[in-house]
């Protein structure tokens, strides 16, 4: 790890709460193509939450606490949320999710600034600080939003 170059970029959360009961409804609705997760999925959470999006002159970004994200987002070029689902084991002491998301779901700009939660945060603090991978996807971010032309970084 090494130290972050600092950045005036701030990241807006989102909010995946009523997503996450979407997904999971989703989910248990189709549980009989898919017996192994069937009514034992109690939950089903976003991969790598929080999210997040940066508004630029040139669009809107989205990404997440490790950095992966796209952008710009557009009505044609959406934002895709994967969400995983879990639950206790029988014993109800051990938890358990799925691999792989079982559903995604695709947000529009719109979509984005309406699920818009709390207040903005520092795009260092907001991805996390874990190793070399998450430090580059932050340097990533930094020079890509701050190419953007915002007054940002």
């Amino acid at each position: 790890m090494h130290t972050r170059t600092a950045t005036s970029i701030t990241v807006q959360p989102i909010r995946l709460v009523e997503l996450e009961a979407h997904a999971l409804a989703y989910v248990l609705e189709g549980s009989e193509l898919r017996p192994a997760l069937s009514p034992k999925a109690t939950e089903c959470k976003a991969g790598h939450a929080p999210h997040g999006f940066v508004e630029t002159p040139k669009g809107l970004y989205a990404l997440c606490e490790e950095g992966v994200g796209d952008g710009p987002i557009t009505k044609g070029h959406k934002y895709n949320v994967d969400f995983y689902p879990g639950g206790h084991d029988e014993s109800g002491k051990g938890r358990w999710f799925s691999m792989m998301p079982q559903c995604t779901i695709k947000l529009d700009p719109d979509e984005l600034k309406a699920l818009a939660e709390g207040e903005p945060v520092n795009l260092a603090d907001f991805i996390r600080v874990f190793g070399h991978r998450l430090d580059q996807n932050y340097e990533d971010w930094r020079r890509t939003l701050g190419s953007t032309g915002t007054n940002h970084g």
